[in-house]
C-alpha cells in the first residue's frame, strides 16, 4: 500500500498539499493514468528502447548501474506518450506546482534503470541541484512530473528528496549564509531524505531547485519512468522540447491533444 500526498485520480488538491509542494518544492502522487492508458504506454515505452539509436548509455552515471535516458526527440512521434501530457490529473498537480492554469509543455524524458550486480546503496552519494535557489519565489516557473509505468519502492532506485532541505535554503539565502549551510545532515536522515514511492501510474512533482538523488536498484527489474514538464506561460518558445524538435513535430503532437489543451504546446 503506497502512501502518496495526493491520492489516485484526483478530483482537487487540498490546502495541506499545496502547502507539501510550496513548503518542500516536491509531492507524491497516486495513479494518475487508467489501466487502458498505463497499458498503452508501456507498450510504447518499448517501442522506443527497441529503437536502439536513440538511447544514451550512461555507463559510469553508477559504476555499478546501467541507465539509459532518451530525450523527447526520440519519442515526441509516439502518440500514446505525448498524448497523456494533457491528462486532467497530470495537469491538476502541475497547476498546483506553478501558481497558475495558464502553463505549457517543455520536455520530457525516458528513463530505464537496472543493477547489474548489487551494491552498497551507502557507498553512492549524487546529492545536487539542477540549479541554485537565488530568490524565493512561493511557486517555481518550471517542475518536473516524474510518472512510473510500474509500483516503484526504495528497492527500485527512486529519486530521494529532503523534506525540509528547501526550506533551510530559504532561511540560508535570507540570512545571507551559504546556501548548503545546514542541508548535508539532512541527506542522513530518514526523516528529512524521503524516497519518492508511488504506484504504477503515479509518480512525483518536483522543483531541480530542491536537493535531490538518484539511489540504486536493488530489486533487479528495471525502473520504468516518462517524465513530463511544464513551464509557466511566456510570449517566447522556452524549454528543451522547442530546441530539439521542429515546427512539424510540434504540430504533430498538438494535432494529439483535445482542442482545449493544444495551446499546451506554444506558437504552434
Amino acid at each position: 500500500m503506497f502512501k502518496t500526498h495526493i491520492p489516485s485520480f484526483v478530483e482537487s488538491v487540498t490546502k495541506e498539499q499545496d502547502t507539501q509542494f510550496t513548503e518542500n518544492l516536491f509531492v507524491t502522487f497516486g495513479s494518475v493514468f487508467d489501466e487502458e492508458a498505463l497499458i498503452e504506454m508501456r507498450f510504447a515505452y518499448e517501442r522506443i528502447l527497441d529503437k536502439g539509436p536513440f538511447l544514451d548509455t550512461r555507463r559510469g552515471f553508477l559504476s555499478h548501474e546501467r541507465g539509459r535516458v532518451v530525450t523527447v526527440a526520440g519519442f515526441c512521434e509516439e502518440q500514446d506518450l505525448m498524448k497523456q501530457l494533457c491528462n486532467p490529473y497530470l495537469l491538476k498537480i502541475a497547476r498546483m506546482a506553478l501558481g497558475t492554469d495558464d502553463i505549457i509543455y517543455s520536455d520530457g524524458y525516458l528513463f530505464w534503470q537496472r543493477l547489474l550486480e548489487r551494491s552498497d546503496p551507502e557507498a553512492w552519494n549524487g546529492w545536487h541541484t539542477d540549479f541554485v535557489l537565488n530568490e524565493r519565489p512561493v511557486h517555481p516557473t518550471h517542475v518536473n512530473l516524474w510518472t512510473y509505468l510500474d509500483d516503484i519502492t526504495s528497492m527500485e532506485g527512486p529519486t530521494q528528496l529532503l523534506q525540509g532541505g528547501i526550506k533551510r535554503i530559504r532561511e540560508n539565502f535570507d540570512a545571507g549564509r551559504e546556501t548548503m549551510d545546514g542541508v548535508d545532515p539532512m541527506k542522513k536522515d530518514p526523516e528529512h531524505a524521503l524516497y519518492m514511492e508511488a504506484p504504477a501510474g503515479g509518480g512525483f512533482c518536483f522543483s531541480g531547485a530542491c536537493p535531490h538523488r538518484a539511489t540504486i536498484n536493488q530489486s533487479g527489474t528495471p525502473r520504468r519512468v516518462v517524465t513530463y514538464e511544464f513551464d509557466v506561460r511566456t510570449d517566447q518558445p522556452h524549454g528543451r522540447f522547442y530546441e530539439v524538435t521542429n515546427k512539424d513535430q510540434q504540430r504533430k503532437v498538438a494535432e494529439w491533444l483535445p482542442d482545449e489543451h493544444k495551446g499546451l504546446i506554444l506558437d504552434i
